[in-house]
């Protein structure tokens, strides 16, 4: 792959640079703001004298360490870009960094052969989720609807902000099932992990009956999923994250050093959670708004993402449940059925940019998001943090995998 980089301090116009690397060069960069909105104007030479196909994208650095590709640029920019002079993008810088005022955000145009590198191919049952930014939080306009709600909801801590991922992951496209939570306890029992709980098939049944094991597994705190995943990574012969004093954590109640680095199993952080629940939307649900914040009358665009107390019948569904919308990465129950363990202590968020955040270092609360079956619609939003004792067990709380993607 040919890669050719121009950057420029914005601020609003700072100086640039040029090289050329083969035969693609780009050139005579500069940049401006638009006045009156927040949005920049990028103009550019690119040449390419082989006339291969050229892929543009523009990146954006903070503290001049992490490049983000920008999701919010159009014009010249993407998949073979033609050569020529006075090529012209424009980037949404509102949008991409929202609420916040950076006068020192550098730019650069990135060209290359157009050939982009094949994205890491998922483990079965996963989904790929690339590194990038996002909106996390709510705006002002969500909040004000869940504030009607029947039930006190107090969405303060969701405030607006930039978060930036800079490694990709895997994850999950269900929940853990009871099924697959029982494979590996089995062997967990027989490897070193000696106190992992049997859990639970999902929620309660209105009839007696045990559900079927297709339905997310419950009963499970926070520290028995962290040595499940270490089980799971150790079955599996990866490299186990989780560890106390060096050593592999597998049994009792202790707060693990988390190797994020590591190949193995791990919970999402709270905001690779938000990230991949979003996919790209910046509303309440992937499936849209939200309109109607309890559980009667039925909010449309929850119901076509996820169960929750206003269509679930109080109890939970199978992981994964295809009478649902999966979302753009090709993730469910992402709103609704189980909320679902996080790794992050919970604490205010460090607005108003955040790089790869792992939440506090120490607290009382673990994170766990997504709402469940017994949730109003206001508590399965993108945005909503719940916040639990990690050793609590919970008929509606449950998890999905995470792996980190080593290069």
């Amino acid at each position: 792959m040919m890669v050719a980089r121009a950057i420029l301090s914005f601020a609003l116009i700072g100086l640039y640079s040029s090289c050329v690397y083969s035969v693609i060069e780009i050139a005579d960069v500069e940049a401006s703001q638009i006045e009156g909105e927040s949005k920049v104007l990028i103009i550019y030479d690119l040449g390419n004298s082989d006339s291969v196909p050229t892929m543009v994208t523009m990146e954006y650095t903070l503290n001049g360490e992490y490049w983000v590709e920008s999701s919010f640029v159009t014009g010249d920019v993407g998949d073979s870009v033609s050569q020529g002079f006075n090529k012209r993008m424009i980037w949404d810088a509102g949008s991409e960094l929202p609420n916040t005022l950076y006068p020192s955000v550098r730019v650069r145009v990135r060209i290359d052969d157009g050939i982009p590198g094949e994205p890491p191919v998922p483990p079965s049952g996963f989904s790929y989720i690339p590194a990038s930014s996002f909106g996390m939080g709510s705006p002002e306009s969500e909040r004000v609807i869940v504030r009607t709600s029947s039930e006190p909801i107090d969405p303060s801590d969701e405030t607006l902000h930039q978060a930036i991922l800079t490694r990709g992951f895997f994850i999950g496209q269900t929940e853990v099932s009871f099924a697959e939570w029982t494979a590996v306890r089995n062997w967990g029992l027989e490897n070193g992990y000696e106190d992992l709980p049997v859990g639970q098939s999902g929620g309660p049944d209105p009839g007696g009956q045990p559900n079927p094991s297709t339905h997310p597994l419950t009963l499970v705190s926070w520290f028995d999923v962290i040595k499940w995943l270490n089980a799971k990574s150790e079955r599996d012969r990866l490299v186990p994250c989780y560890t106390i004093n060096g050593a592999i954590y597998r049994e009792g109640e202790a707060n693990p050093k988390c190797d994020f680095e590591a190949s193995g199993y791990r919970l999402p952080t709270e905001s690779e959670w938000e990230y991949a629940c979003r996919a790209g939307s910046p509303e309440a649900f992937y499936t849209g708004p939200i309109q109607e914040p309890d559980s009667v009358p039925l909010d449309p665009n929850l119901d076509q993402a996820g169960w929750y107390q206003g269509n679930s019948g109080n109890d939970t569904r199978a992981v994964g449940d295809p009478s649902k919308a999966e979302n753009d990465f090709g993730l469910r129950d992402m709103h609704g059925n189980v909320v679902e363990w996080c790794w992050d202590w919970y604490g205010p968020y460090a607005a108003p940019e955040m790089i790869d955040p792992t939440g506090p270092s120490s607290g009382e609360l673990r994170v766990a998001r997504g709402g469940a079956f017994s949730s109003l619609a206001a508590q399965c939003r993108s945005a909503y943090r719940s916040k639990l004792t990690p050793s609590l067990t919970s008929d509606s709380v449950g998890f999905r995998i995470v792996r980190t993607v080593i290069d």
